[in-house]
């Protein structure tokens, strides 16, 4: 077995036991940042110099890496202009292939990772890009990175397996995805992005997304009026800010629906209907702050909105939240001065959460009815009694 096998192998055994532990003592902040200390998107995880401590402290303690800083020798590295799909087939017919399309929209399929450098825009209109997959678990996915703007208006984007000429299902081996870092700019407007992103072992990277979309270190997008479904996660943020998510339909994958994480921070996520997804319909978590969560339909997930880990400054109001199988909202995980008010919630199997150490945060005037697994249907455990509790109207059946 190779060295690279072996530190990966101890990694993961060293990971199970760190985070029983992790778990286990109460959280503070200031402990999570001593633990958070030297672990950055720039640290780089994937080859046998990595030093088996770093690896394990990132993994326990929940810090998602980037790992690809470099243009690998097959990818198409664009380096400066205004760029379509059209014109990249044209001049790189060896990436891009047009293909002849029964419909008013133009086919592409990409057969090699695209990464667009700051200050190149690259603009994906009334275009169908489909993202080469190949069906076995060596293979190496198309991948778009964008450093500097993608804009991606009325578009589908899916995973292609060219063998049996289908979108690839399986997200248990590698499978395209897209990806913003360091400022990049990527827009996803009127446009459907599916069956993208795999597990690998849990672990984010950039050569490794559990996300259709993955912003890392970033501002000043917005995912409008599209269709997120299929993937395993839909969408995911690192010390990402100032975005917009609105609009949008976000169902079907196998996880979460939206995870903006680690730091991510004065966002927006409105009006958008998430359904059956195999986790929470919106998770945000670790050090996340100042999130407006409002008008939402969010219904037949595992769990519905949750305000997790450090999760603070942040508003839950006038959304929709039923038929979840867990809890409908939680806050939990030292996650303080976060204000639930105005909500529906119906038919989970818990209402409202207040978990882990969370106190100072106000919950007032929802409306809770049938969350069939507790009488009073906001549960505060034993160490979340602090917290503001008022104007709430309940009915059991």
């Amino acid at each position: 077995m190779s060295n690279f096998k072996v530190v990966i192998t101890l990694v993961f055994f060293l990971l199970a036991i760190t985070c029983s532990l992790f778990y286990s003592e109460s959280l503070n902040a200031d402990k999570i940042s001593n633990n958070y200390t030297g672990l950055t998107n720039e640290t780089f995880i994937g080859n046998n110099k990595t030093d088996l401590k770093t690896l394990v402290e990132a993994f326990s303690n929940g810090v998602y890496l980037s790992s690809y800083t470099t243009p690998q020798v097959n990818d198409l590295q664009v380096t400066e202009g205004k760029w379509t799909m059209q014109k990249l087939s044209e001049v790189y017919p060896d990436v891009v292939e047009k293909k002849i399309s029964q419909n008013l929209r133009q086919t592409f399929f990409i057969k090699k990772s695209i990464i667009i450098d700051k200050g190149v825009e690259l603009n994906i209109i009334k275009s169908d890009v489909l993202l080469r997959s190949l069906p076995n678990k060596d293979n190496h996915p198309v991948v778009i990175i964008t450093y500097g703007k993608t804009n991606v208006i009325n578009s589908s984007i899916m995973s292609w397996d060219p063998v049996n000429n289908r979108p690839d299902p399986n997200p248990y081996h590698p499978r395209s995805f897209l990806v913003a870092k360091n400022g990049g700019q990527m827009n996803i407007i009127e446009s459907k992005i599916s069956y993208l992103g795999f597990s690998l072992a849990g672990a984010h990277t950039l050569l490794s997304s559990l996300a259709a979309l993955a912003y890392y270190n970033t501002s000043q997008f917005m995912i409008v009026n599209s269709t997120l479904s299929n993937n395993i996660y839909g969408f995911y943020s690192d010390e990402s800010s100032n975005f917009k998510i609105v609009d949008n339909e976000v169902y079907a994958n196998i996880k979460y629906g939206l995870d903006p994480h680690s730091g991510s921070k004065d966002f927006v996520i409105d009006s958008n209907h998430i359904f059956a997804n195999g986790g929470q319909g919106i998770i945000c978590s670790f050090r996340c702050k100042n999130i407006t969560v409002t008008d939402n339909t969010v219904e037949y997930n595992i769990e519905g909105i949750g305000l997790h880990w450090l999760t603070n400054s942040s508003t839950v109001k006038n959304n929709i939240v039923r038929y979840n199988n867990g809890y409908g909202i939680y806050i939990k995980t030292n996650s303080y001065n976060n204000t639930i008010i105005n909500n529906t919630i119906l038919g989970n199997g818990n209402g409202i959460g207040l978990l882990d150490n969370s106190n100072e945060n106000i919950i007032k005037s929802n409306f809770l009815r049938g969350n069939i697994l507790e009488k009073n249907q906001i549960h505060e455990d034993n160490n979340s009694q602090s917290n503001f509790i008022e104007d709430n109207t309940y009915m059991i059946k």
